[in-house]
């Protein structure tokens, strides 16, 4: 990673990564996404729990909002939690796989994840129906 965040903290990461990541939700442009990179590889490569945490935290209620509004979600007989934990599992076990590298911002991150939510969704969705299916 770039500009010396090594040093920092997870707190601190945490801190910066928040700010910036509502900054770009609000469509402000000159995003930070080195704090937020650095937070994600720590979680993903380095397997920082606190760093997972961090991110749980911060991405918790953007990830339920893009749940909620999937056109199958009504459809489906899940608990919203576990359909959250399903969609973060999902986003992790599929990041250790690809590479953090992969990814030069948290828009990119975010959108990966938004793919991931509706492979789960979807997924659901046919087990369900497969289920039903005498």
């Amino acid at each position: 990673m770039s500009n010396n965040v090594e040093h920092l903290d997870v707190a601190e990461l945490n801190d910066k990564c928040y700010k910036e990541t509502r900054k770009y939700l609000k469509n402000k442009t000159n995003v930070t996404d080195y704090y937020c990179l650095e937070l994600f590889k720590r979680a993903i490569e380095d397997n920082c729990h606190l760093s997972f945490k961090a991110i749980y935290h911060n991405y918790r209620f953007l990830v339920l909002s893009w749940i909620r509004k999937h056109n199958v979600y009504r459809e489906l007989s899940i608990e919203e939690d576990e359909l959250l934990f399903d969609c973060i599992s999902q986003f992790f076990f599929a990041m250790k796989r690809i590479s953090i590298h992969n990814f030069n911002s948290i828009s990119k991150i975010l959108a990966y994840w938004k793919k991931c939510v509706h492979t789960v969704l979807t997924t659901e969705l046919r087990r369900q129906n497969k289920s039903e299916i005498p």
